[in-house]
C-alpha cells in the first residue's frame, strides 16, 4: 500500500511540476557569443532577418569560376558583439589537394537607405519591393593587388554588430583552371569579444573549366575620369563585363592576362533619344586608320547611335553610317529595336550588326529580331535601365535579387541573344556610400540605377572601384551563359535549352524563385562534369533491386548537441503513395551542425518511380510527413543539399518540421498515444523518472543524454499537446 502512495504522491509531484513548466513563462537564456548561419549567394538578408540553422554549406563550381556565399552572423537580443572578425581556412580536397585561402575574397556587406522605392506599373508582374534598407555595397577585407589588409573610413574589419542585429560577410571563391575536380573542404571562424562560432564549407569543383574569353558579350561603361583604368577595367572583366573602351597601351595586357575580346572604337553619330540629329557617315579611310590604331586580335564595334526608334529622319543616314564602319573595319552597333526601315535591303545590309533592344519592344519588334537572331554574322542582345515595364529583369536595389541574373544566361539564351549591356555602373549620388536614391530624367525614383559598382576610396582602395552585390549576381547570369553554350557546343542544345527555358523563357515568363535557378546550374554543371568523363559513379546497389536511396537532414532541437549519432533501430522512414505506406526502412543519423542527416542511404523499396509522401519519425519525437519527393529505384536522392527540385518538401520545409520529442510510444501504432505528446507520455515519464532509460519499450530519455530526469519533464512540458503528421 506504502508504495502505491508513493507512486501516487510521485505522479502528482511530477504533475504539478510538468503544470508549471506548461504554464509559467519560463525566460530564455540568449547566448553572449555570435549566432553564426550560412546563406547561398542569392540571398538577401536584411538587418533583422530570422535566424537560420544551416551552419554547413555546400557549394558547386567550375574551375576557372567564381561561387559566393554569406556568412551571417547576429547578435543575441540582449546584447551587441564587439571585435568581430572572420577567417577561413583552406579548403582541402582530393588527394591532399589544397584550395588556399587565397582564392576566398572577403566583404562586409554595407546596408543603404532606400528612401524612395522603385516605380510600379499597373498589373505588374515583378514589382519592386520598395523602400527600406538593402545590403549592395561591399566593404573589402583585403586588397586585391596586394592581399594586405585594408584600412579607409570605412574598415571591413573589425566591427561591431548591436543587440538583434544581422551583418552579412559576402565570401567569393575563385576556383583556379589547374585546381583538381573533387569535394573541398575547410572551416569559416567568427571571432566576437563575446565568444567564436564556426562553420563548414563544402564546395564541389567540377572537372570543366569555363573559357578565359567570355561568351556573353556586351560591355558597360565608367564615366567618371578618375576610376577609369587598368584597375577597373579588371575589376570590370573579372565580374564578365567588358569595358566598353580601354587604352590602346592597355590593350595587349588585358587579352593576354583577362581575356578582353571587343572594344568599341571610333565615333558616335551624335543621334541620341533626346537629339535625332547625326553627323555625316564617316569616310571609310578614315575608319581603316583607326582600326590599324589597335589590337588585331579584338573584335571592334562602333555604338554610333542610340535609342533612336524614333529618329526616322536619319534612317537613311543610318544605314550609310552601318555601310561605311563595316567597309573599313569595324561592325557597326546601334540601341534600338529593329524598325522595319532599319532592316536595309537585305540582312547583310542592316543598320547594324549588333543590335540592342528593351524587353518592352521585344512582343512589338520579335519577327525582324527573330530575322536578325538567324542571320549569320549579326548579333542581338539585351539592356533593360530603369523600370520601364512591370514584367521584365530589373536592376535597381529594390527588386528581389534573381532580377539581376536571370536576363543574362536564361532569358538570353531561350531567346538566341548573345549579351547585355549597361549604360554606365558608376552613376553616384554625391555620397554613394550611404544614398542610392536616384532620380530619372523624368523624376522618377530608380535606386541604384547604373551604380554597380562604388568608389574605393573611403575604404583604402584610391582611385579604385569595388562591385557592389547585384555586379556579383550579373556575374552569375554570365556564368550561367556559360554553362548553357558550353553544352551547346557540346551537341546538347535541346537538352540545355529545355532547361534554360523552364527558368526563363522570355521577358514576360521566368520564375521569381532562387532555388528553381540555382538547381537549374546545378543540372547543367553536373551535365558538364558528366561529358568530360568523370561523373560520379553509382554506388553498388544494396539490398532490393527496387530500392531508391534516399539521403536527407532533418532538426530533431530537443536532442543534446553532444549526441553525435542515433541508431537506426530509434528512426523510421515510410514512403506513401497516398494514404498506403508503400516501403519502409530504418537509418541511423549523425549529427551535421544543427541537424542530424542520414549515416548512410535509407533504403525504400518502391513499386515504381514517382513522387512520393516520405514520413520520418524517430522513437522518441513526433512524426513529420514531407511531400513530393520524387523517388527511382536504385537511384540516389540527395536531399542534404541546399537546393534539388526533386526533394520537395525534404527541403523546403526541413526547417519547419522539425521532430520534436515527448512521445514515448515509439512506433507502435497500434497505441492510442501513438504520435502524439500526451498524459500518456507524462504517467511513462513519472515511472521512469530519474532512471537510467530502459533498453527495450517506451523510453523518455527525451534529449538522449542517457538519463531521465527533470529536463526530459521540460521537454515534455514544452512539446505537451503536440501531435505528428
Amino acid at each position: 500500500m506504502s508504495l502505491a502512495k508513493d507512486k501516487t504522491k510521485k505522479l502528482i509531484l511530477l504533475a504539478t511540476i510538468f503544470f508549471l513548466i506548461h504554464n509559467t513563462p519560463i525566460g530564455k537564456v540568449e547566448a553572449a557569443g555570435p549566432i553564426v548561419w550560412l546563406e547561398d549567394g542569392m540571398t538577401r538578408v536584411l538587418k533583422n532577418s530570422p535566424v537560420k540553422s544551416d551552419t554547413t554549406i555546400t557549394l558547386y563550381t567550375a574551375k576557372n569560376e567564381y561561387e559566393a556565399f554569406q556568412i551571417i552572423v547576429k547578435a543575441p537580443a540582449g546584447n551587441g558583439l564587439t571585435n568581430v572578425n572572420v577567417s577561413i581556412s583552406n579548403l582541402t580536397g582530393p588527394n591532399g589537394a589544397v584550395l588556399s585561402s587565397g582564392n576566398l575574397t572577403l566583404y562586409r556587406e554595407h546596408y543603404l537607405n532606400v528612401s524612395q522605392g522603385s516605380k510600379h506599373h499597373n498589373g505588374e508582374t515583378n514589382a519592386p519591393l520598395g523602400p527600406g534598407w538593402y545590403p549592395d555595397a561591399l566593404i573589402p577585407f583585403k586588397d586585391p593587388a596586394t592581399n594586405q589588409d585594408l584600412s579607409g573610413q570605412l574598415d571591413a574589419v573589425p566591427f561591431t554588430i548591436l543587440a538583434g542585429i544581422d551583418q552579412p560577410i559576402w565570401v567569393d571563391i575563385f576556383t583556379p583552371a589547374n585546381t583538381p575536380a573533387g569535394l573541398y573542404q575547410g572551416t569559416a571562424t567568427v571571432s566576437t569579444a563575446q565568444g567564436s562560432a564556426t562553420v563548414n564549407i563544402n564546395l564541389n569543383v567540377w572537372n570543366f573549366q569555363l573559357p578565359k574569353t567570355r561568351s556573353l558579350k556586351g560591355q558597360t561603361h565608367i564615366w567618371t575620369s578618375t576610376y577609369k583604368n587598368r584597375t577597373t577595367d579588371i575589376e570590370l572583366i573579372k565580374h564578365r563585363f567588358n569595358p566598353k573602351t580601354v587604352k590602346i597601351t592597355d590593350e595587349r595586357f588585358l587579352i593576354d592576362n583577362y581575356g578582353l575580346d571587343e572594344i568599341n572604337i571610333f565615333a558616335a553619330s551624335g543621334a541620341t533619344y533626346n537629339n535625332c540629329s547625326a553627323r555625316p557617315p564617316p569616310l571609310v579611310s578614315d575608319v581603316i586608320a583607326e582600326v590599324a590604331r589597335h589590337q588585331k586580335d579584338l573584335y571592334f564595334f562602333d555604338s554610333y547611335a542610340n535609342e533612336v526608334w524614333n529618329c526616322t529622319s536619319q534612317f537613311s543616314t543610318f544605314l550609310q553610317w552601318a555601310a561605311n564602319l563595316r567597309a573599313g573595319g569595324i561592325q557597326p552597333e546601334i540601341v534600338t529595336y529593329p524598325v522595319d526601315a532599319l532592316m536595309g535591303t537585305d540582312l547583310d545590309h542592316t543598320a547594324a550588326d549588333i543590335w540592342y533592344f528593351l524587353p518592352k519592344h521585344y512582343d512589338l519588334a520579335k519577327t525582324n529580331i527573330n530575322k536578325l537572331i538567324n542571320h549569320q554574322g549579326t548579333q542581338v542582345r539585351s539592356y533593360n535601365p530603369l523600370v520601364q515595364d512591370g514584367y521584365s529583369p530589373k536592376f535597381p536595389i529594390d527588386f528581389s535579387p534573381i532580377n539581376a541574373r536571370i536576363m543574362q544566361g536564361f532569358i538570353n539564351q531561350s531567346l538566341g541573344l548573345t549579351g547585355t549591356k549597361f549604360w554606365r555602373v558608376d552613376n553616384w549620388t554625391a555620397d554613394p556610400w550611404n544614398n542610392p536614391n536616384l532620380l530619372s530624367q523624368g523624376g522618377v525614383p530608380v535606386p541604384g540605377e547604373g551604380a554597380m559598382v562604388y568608389p574605393g576610396d573611403k575604404v583604402g582602395l584610391l582611385g579604385q572601384v569595388v562591385s557592389g552585390v547585384r555586379m556579383k549576381w550579373f556575374r552569375e547570369g554570365s556564368e550561367d551563359f556559360e554553362y548553357i553554350e558550353m553544352l551547346k557546343n557540346q551537341g546538347q542544345e535541346g537538352f540545355a535549352l529545355s532547361i534554360a527555358q523552364g527558368v526563363g523563357s522570355d521577358f514576360h515568363t521566368w520564375t521569381k524563385n532562387k532555388d528553381v535557378l540555382l538547381s537549374a546550374r546545378k543540372t547543367l554543371g553536373e551535365k558538364l562534369h558528366s561529358l568530360a568523363g568523370t561523373s560520379t559513379p553509382t554506388p553498388t546497389p544494396t539490398g532490393s533491386p527496387t530500392a531508391a536511396k534516399l539521403r536527407f537532414k532533418i532538426l530533431m532541437p530537443d536532442v543534446l548537441p553532444s549526441t553525435t549519432g542515433i541508431a537506426s533501430s530509434n528512426v523510421v522512414v515510410e514512403a506513401r503513395d497516398g494514404s498506403t505506406t508503400v516501403a519502409t526502412t530504418n537509418v541511423a543519423l549523425t549529427r551535421n551542425g544543427n541537424y542530424y542527416q542520414t549515416s548512410s542511404d535509407a533504403l525504400l523499396n518502391i513499386p515504381s518511380p514517382k513522387a512520393y509522401t516520405i514520413f520520418i519519425k524517430s522513437k522518441i519525437s513526433i512524426g513529420k510527413l514531407f511531400n513530393n519527393v520524387t523517388l527511382t529505384p536504385q537511384q540516389i536522392l540527395d536531399c542534404t543539399q541546399i537546393v534539388n527540385l526533386l526533394c520537395g518538401e525534404l527541403i523546403s520545409q526541413k526547417d519547419s518540421k522539425p521532430l520534436v520529442s515527448g512521445d514515448t510510444d515509439g512506433f507502435a501504432q497500434s497505441s492510442g498515444s501513438y504520435n502524439k505528446i500526451d498524459s500518456a507520455d507524462l504517467q511513462i515519464l513519472a515511472s521512469q523518472f530519474n532512471t537510467s532509460p530502459p533498453t527495450a519499450g517506451p523510453s523518455s530519455d527525451f534529449n538522449l543524454d542517457s538519463q531521465i530526469n527533470i529536463l526530459d519533464l521540460e521537454i515534455l512540458g514544452k512539446n505537451y499537446g503536440g501531435v505528428g503528421d
